[in-house]
């Protein structure tokens, strides 16, 4: 009895640690998901807390780590994951705060181990980046990084099982991650460059806009930025990223009636708002090297009214 009420303070401890992580690390998503029935909340917080996890291992909060060191950390938690769909060894060396809530969820709601070694796997490409030539490319990086967590969510957010298992429905939750992920990329030229040294933007999309690294470099450390700095064929390069995301944004709206009720708003009102940041990038006149583009309040308040009354509508 008393080893039982040990493993439960245990484990509320660990959804307290991972819903801490997800409340400081990411408020809009934390106070837009909030409102799920617990179980299903908790659940959210501990996949948000592996996957911030992994990021930080990949992209510089693991302080004192060396490149190496990274990467057998992330082998690690390959490890420890992957022994958490063996019966036989569900023993971890993993001794973070979040771990044991992680894990319970990862059994309790069925997770796909595949979502999360893909994950996993987009933060090994970033700890060891290498240049993204092709638009398939860029695809193929975004659904490691982005698209696997639409995929890993859905056994928290789906109405039932059932639903839950429709692969039209996984390919729209997956490509939701992926469109927000271009989107990610096209805000953070800049920022990417200057704490990164990444150019994500693919080599052979730069070249048909005649665009040349050199030129990104500049404009992302320099101090002025000017409308007339730009590079001819940046915009259209930026309009063209944002046609090829825009139809990954729409495909979820079809299948708002396979999520649970209280995740319908927040979930469109976070692919509406993202997808307005293309707005936001254009009203910057394209700057997307010296600052980070934001939906304004205004533009924010009509977008999350849009997805409710779409919501009110099923």
């Amino acid at each position: 009895m008393m080893e039982k009420e040990r493993k439960e303070d245990v484990l509320q401890r660990s959804y307290e640690a991972a819903e801490d992580i997800m409340k400081h690390r990411a408020k809009s998503f934390y106070e837009a998901f909030r409102r799920l029935p617990e179980e299903r909340f908790l659940g959210v917080c501990a996949l948000y807390a592996f996957n911030r996890y992994a990021d930080d291992l990949a992209d510089g909060d693991a302080l004192g780590k060396t490149r190496e060191e990274r990467l057998l950390a992330l082998e690690e938690l390959e490890r420890n994951v992957k022994n958490l769909y063996h019966e036989e060894d569900l023993s971890s060396s993993l001794e973070e705060s979040f771990w044991p809530a992680f894990e319970d969820t990862v059994t309790s709601w069925g997770i796909p181990l595949d979502a999360l070694l893909l994950q996993i796997e987009g933060q090994k490409s970033d700890l060891s980046f290498q240049k993204i030539t092709t638009l398939e490319e860029l695809k193929e990086y975004s659904r490691k990084v982005a698209g696997s967590v639409g995929r890993m969510m859905v056994p928290l957010l789906a109405l039932d099982e059932k639903l839950a298992e429709d692969p039209d429905f996984l390919k729209s939750c997956e490509d939701l991650g992926i469109g927000m992920q271009i989107t990610n990329i096209l805000r953070d030229v800049g920022e990417d460059l200057r704490e990164r040294d990444r150019i994500y933007l693919p080599s052979d999309l730069l070249e048909v806009y005649g665009i040349k690294e050199e030129m990104l470099r500049s404009l992302s450390f320099g101090e002025h930025f000017t409308e007339e700095s730009l590079p001819p064929g940046f915009v259209p390069m930026v309009e063209h990223l944002m046609e090829l995301a825009n139809p990954l944004y729409e495909g979820i709206a079809s299948y708002l009636h396979y999520f649970h009720p209280a995740a319908r708003t927040p979930l469109l009102s976070a692919a509406l708002l993202y997808q307005g940041i293309h707005g936001a990038i254009r009203k910057s006149r394209y700057n997307v090297f010296t600052k980070r583009c934001y939906t304004d309040p205004m533009t924010r308040a009509k977008l999350v009214l849009k997805a409710k009354s779409l919501v009110d509508l099923l």
